[in-house]
């Protein structure tokens, strides 16, 4: 199914949350939607440079 989700949960540097924090509220951005847009891209550029 499109809509099911699983979780994903890491630990990371209090610092470097409060700066991930900030840019979201900067660009009116959810977490979750800025960190899963990151691996997306990255996912994809990766995939272009394997081929």
């Amino acid at each position: 199914m499109a809509n099911e989700r699983s979780s994903l949960v890491i630990k990371i540097d209090k610092e470097l949350h409060r700066r991930i924090k900030a840019t979201c509220a900067l660009n009116d951005i959810s977490i979750r939607d800025y960190i899963v847009e990151l691996v997306e891209k990255d996912m994809q550029k990766r995939n272009k440079q394997n081929k």
